[in-house]
């Protein structure tokens, strides 16, 4: 059976009635808002997010762990880092500050947060600066993995997402990470992509990017491990698609997800984006989009 779930703009000041899966990221808790300063931690938005995930009936959390902040940056002048991050924020960090952050983040919600994925979309420069040292990523996901099954047994540990789409580099870029992954024994419980098909890409694109993802994973002699799609919208940076095609493509993705045993999907983003251009379904609590997915909660 496919779960489906959503990531939150601003989960503090709009929630999505009845979803019961969400994934935190560009809302405000990355590594580099958790972490601003070395041994300093700032959990108020964070511990605030997940009490209203609680009283709200959430039954999982999925924390992505990504975003240097500029202090643990082995390169603070990276080029190409997100401007919405911020300098650095796409270094590769000194591993001792990655194993603290770790273990303080597992510690403070041990129990709470069943999830961690470890990095966001490396295969872009906006998050991983240079590719060429992915390597060191999945040493960061073992490290991460040994230190979270330590503290807190029962999280799982969710790989960052492969991205398929050719524009995004594909699954041959994307490859050199699963040989990192590879190369450290598949530190991972749980393989995510994130699917996000061509401008004017119908919902049969979306299962054709799925299929490559798996196949890719059997070229790698990858575990049977759940697969996910941490993001997934349609039309992106297209403007807003028409009534009749959003709630289509709703309504069309279960039947891909299954047919090509996704387990999870969390569609991207929920709350209203600042620009308006990006999100071909906008997700909010009016919109044609969201009605349709509240279906599939």
């Amino acid at each position: 059976m496919t779960l489906y779930g959503l990531n939150i703009l601003d989960p503090l000041a709009d929630w999505p009635v009845g979803v019961k899966h969400i994934r935190l990221w560009d809302c405000g808790v990355a590594w580099k808002d958790l972490n601003p300063a070395e041994g300093v931690f700032e959990w108020g938005r964070l511990d605030a997010i997940v009490a209203k995930a609680e009283a709200s009936g959430v039954k999982s959390i999925c924390l992505t762990l990504a975003a240097t902040p500029l202090w643990a940056a082995t390169d603070p002048q990276t080029p190409h880092s997100a401007p919405w991050l911020g300098s650095g924020s796409n270094s590769i960090p000194y591993m001792e500050a990655w194993e603290k952050f770790v273990w303080n983040v597992a510690t403070r919600y041990r129990g709470r947060i069943g999830f961690y994925q470890i990095w966001n979309e490396p295969m872009l420069a906006d998050f991983w600066y240079p590719y060429s040292r992915i390597a060191v990523l999945g040493k960061m996901t073992k490290r991460a993995q040994s230190i979270i099954n330590r503290i807190d047994p029962a999280a799982k540990i969710v790989a960052a997402q492969v991205l398929p789409r050719p524009s995004s580099g594909g699954m041959r870029r994307s490859a050199h990470y699963l040989e990192a992954l590879r190369i450290e024994g598949w530190p991972v419980d749980i393989l995510s992509t994130d699917i996000y098909p061509e401008l004017g890409r119908s919902a049969a694109r979306w299962g054709t990017l799925v299929q490559l993802v798996r196949q890719e994973l059997v070229r790698q002699r990858a575990p049977i491990r759940p697969l996910w799609v941490a993001e997934t919208n349609f039309n992106l940076m297209g403007g807003p698609m028409t009534y009749d095609d959003s709630v289509r493509a709703v309504r069309t993705v279960p039947s891909y997800a299954k047919e090509h045993n996704v387990s999870r999907v969390y569609w991207y983003s929920y709350g209203v984006h600042g620009q308006e251009s990006v999100l071909g379904i906008p997700l909010t609590v009016s919109s044609p989009g969201m009605a349709a997915l509240r279906l599939q909660f």
